[in-house]
């Protein structure tokens, strides 16, 4: 018999959907033709003063709290790696602001704020149409993640040496064998597909077969714009990804999930019990608690009641956010999340832990970042 919160959870989703049907369907047929012909009026680009290479970056914005010395790290691993950036703001900047970014990028836009990150993304790659065919690879990266954390990290090196078309940092969504934690308030929510199996947009690596593919064009000209941040999600980050496996390119993550139960089971009893006592669960309070309050009350916790809660939490929440601790300081993994900040003290307290433990300057500069801007959290 299928349990009644389950019931009662299906009906709460459908009746929203429904409610929402109108809204979604007119953005679908017309968000990008409303964007195109009435709010891009106001969009402006300028040309910076790097020169356009082969390796291309669009580095998407959002400077809610003005241009900060993490974005200008992020340009400046670009143009160390010969990469020109094409920097996409959704907010504009200060004169002295937009002077520094035109000095690492090859060129600026500053554009309303409609579509999010895929919105950017979409502005960024319709301005290289005409460069496409001089283009090896291209890189879609937003300011959601600090990035990079390591000195010696060279992501884009780790993205094309995996030999496919179209890479991510991490992947959400998919349906894995792991041994589950066989408790209801846990297991809630689980998919049984791989559906909505996609990878996270603040990093995407994309290769030459793709991008030289008329129809690679064809899906920016045509997507779907939305201010509804589930509709950017379900068409942009799953959207792509399904249009990537629809036209049979290959594609894969520079983290593999389906390897991680195989490194858990590599470390120490007292490492998985850190790894758990710092997951990051987002948008979900209850989860949250029941799974901290768990821990404390099975203490000390069997290696394999462990590491089945890490592989549950990775499933449900996905790992670039759930696995923050594991991937930075296990893996040197070399992005970080920063939404966390923002969902709950506890996120934010596991997410200043681990730029404490990185100690490299790029992770100072980021806590600085975080504790400036996230004051008012912090000190709730």
């Amino acid at each position: 018999m299928v349990p009644l919160w389950k019931i009662k959870h299906e009906l709460k989703r459908i009746q929203r959907q429904m409610a929402n049907i109108p809204i979604d369907a007119a953005t679908y047929f017309f968000g990008a033709v409303y964007y195109d012909h009435v709010l891009s009026k106001n969009r402006r680009s300028v040309l910076g003063r790097q020169p356009t290479a082969a390796k291309k970056a669009i580095y998407l914005i959002y400077p809610a709290h003005g241009l900060l010395p993490s974005h200008l790290r992020t340009l400046a691993y670009f143009r160390a790696k010969g990469v020109s950036a094409t920097v996409v703001s959704n907010l504009p900047l200060p004169l002295e602001d937009e002077a520094k970014l035109l000095n690492l990028c090859t060129a600026y836009i500053e554009r309303p704020n409609f579509g999010y990150d895929f919105g950017g993304y979409r502005d960024g790659v319709l301005s290289l149409e005409h460069d496409l065919a001089n283009t090896e690879q291209l890189v879609l990266m937003n300011d959601s993640s600090w990035f990079p954390l390591y000195p010696e990290s060279d992501w884009l090196a780790n993205a094309e040496a995996l030999g496919v078309d179209f890479v991510g940092s991490v992947s959400n969504g998919y349906k894995s064998a792991f041994p589950k934690v066989m408790d209801p308030v846990f297991n809630r929510g689980y998919r049984d597909d791989d559906k909505l199996f996609h990878y996270g947009s603040f990093a995407l690596w994309i290769g030459h077969q793709v991008l030289h593919d008329p129809k690679f064009m064809l899906f920016w000209k045509k997507f779907p714009l939305s201010n509804r941040k589930r509709q950017v999600i379900m068409r942009g980050e799953i959207g792509l990804t399904r249009w990537v496996r629809k036209n049979g390119f290959s594609h894969g993550s520079t983290f593999d999930v389906t390897g991680l139960e195989v490194m858990l089971k590599d470390l120490s009893d007292a490492r998985l019990a850190e790894i758990a006592q710092n997951m990051i669960i987002l948008g979900n309070p209850s989860l949250s608690t029941h799974h901290y309050q768990t821990l404390q009350q099975m203490a000390p916790a069997s290696r394999s009641e462990l590491i089945k809660r890490i592989l549950t939490i990775t499933d449900r929440q996905g790992a670039g956010y759930s696995l923050a601790f594991f991937l930075t300081l296990e893996l040197k993994h070399p992005f970080l999340k920063k939404a966390p900040l923002r969902d709950s003290m506890q996120a934010a307290q596991i997410t200043l832990r681990v730029l404490e433990k990185i100690q490299t300057e790029a992770a100072s500069e980021a806590l600085d970042e975080a504790k400036r801007h996230h004051r008012q959290l912090l000190d709730e």
